[in-house]
């Protein structure tokens, strides 16, 4: 009987044993968890308030308070961050700063940041969650080039964004504020926009700004525009667009390649010179400026272009087209070259007088 009695106590302090190991493991893990969250900061190089690099595994980043500036390339090509939170302070996100971030899908940006440099977010595909803050100034060249967003807010206020700015995204629909002056060079080519609004205050859009967005059906230009440049709307998706009556140059190719079927171009425009190159879609052009500066309304009869890498004939005109302007003008020529030359552009076009 005392042995039995012996046996179940020895095996009662066996698990009483056992019970003070795993106590004790479990308390040493927790303390190692503990002391690793306070070592996360070791992940980072920081030099003078500068984050100069990260160099830890985890999806989930939180740049240390403190930091004032996130410095060139200091997550570039960073293939696990998912998620980063900016802190308070920080006022500048520097070149190529998260550059082909390929699961990077939302930052937390701060208010009080100025400057976002060039290339910041190029090629962050995946990215689809960031909000500008306002009292920003500018946006580099480049920044959210091939960014996943399909929406985003520029803040008024915002002085500068750069050449390419979302080159190549995703984004679908944006209003640009007044305090922007000019539509920089390639600032959406080949993107999914589909919806743009650009305030008053606006002046210029530069070449290709716009080039083959070929989602692009709906465009709001400001009376303040005064300068379309080469190749702005060239291949967009538009139909209909109204020219702003203060534009005096309309350069080549503006909207080249678009398919285009109703425009007015106004009487302050003195230059339109081959803006509406390969517009085989248009039904309807009036040219308010009688003496308007403009060479081959549809393009000239023989000349080729490139297409799918290859040079062909230009393309015949879809359907009649009605051109309005005033006697003796520069429309009027137009129908008299076209209807001289209809075996090649396969349609007439009719003269409609305007008083």
């Amino acid at each position: 009987m005392k042995k039995k009695i012996y046996q179940k106590c020895s095996m009662k302090q066996k698990w009483i044993k056992l019970a003070v190991i795993t106590f004790v493991l479990a308390l040493s893990f927790v303390n190692m968890s503990s002391m690793q969250a306070k070592a996360a900061n070791n992940d980072f190089t920081i030099k003078n308030g500068v984050l100069v690099s990260y160099n830890g595994n985890g999806k989930d980043v939180k740049i240390p308070n403190g930091v004032k500036e996130i410095g060139k390339k200091a997550f570039f090509c960073n293939n696990k961050i998912e998620k980063v939170t900016i802190p308070k302070g920080v006022t500048k996100i520097g070149d190529s700063a998260f550059t082909n971030c390929s699961k990077l899908h939302t930052v937390t940006v701060p208010k009080g940041l100025k400057k976002i440099e060039d290339s910041a977010f190029w090629n962050c595909t995946k990215l689809k969650n960031i909000t500008i803050p306002k009292g920003i100034k500018e946006i580099g060249k480049g920044t959210f080039a091939f960014c996943g967003f399909k929406k985003i807010t520029l803040p008024e206020g915002i002085k500068k964004i750069g050449d390419m700015v979302f080159y190549g995204s995703k984004l679908e629909s944006i209003t640009i504020p007044k305090s922007i002056k000019k539509i920089p060079e390639g600032a959406f080519r080949a993107g999914k926009l589909k919806k743009i609004v650009i305030k008053e205050g606006c002046t210029k859009i530069e070449h290709w700004a716009f080039y083959y967005c070929q989602s692009l059906t709906s465009v709001t230009l400001p009376s303040t525009l005064k300068i379309i440049e080469d190749a702005a709307f060239y291949g967009a998706g538009i139909k209909q667009i109204t020219i702003p009556k203060n534009v005096e140059i309309i350069m080549e190719d503006a909207f080249g390649q678009s398919p285009l079927e109703k425009i007015t171009i106004p009487k302050k425009t003195k230059s339109a010179d081959y803006a509406l190159q390969y517009c085989f879609e248009l039904k309807e052009v009036t040219i308010l400026n009688p003496d308007l500066k403009m060479t081959y309304l549809f393009g000239k009869p023989g000349q080729k272009i490139i297409f799918n890498n290859t040079f062909v004939e230009y393309r015949k005109l879809y359907n009649p087209s009605v051109i309005k302007g005033y006697k003796g003008s520069t429309a009027e020529k137009f129908v008299k070259y076209i209807n001289n030359h209809k075996n090649y552009f396969n349609h007439e076009t009719t003269f409609k007088k305007i008083s």
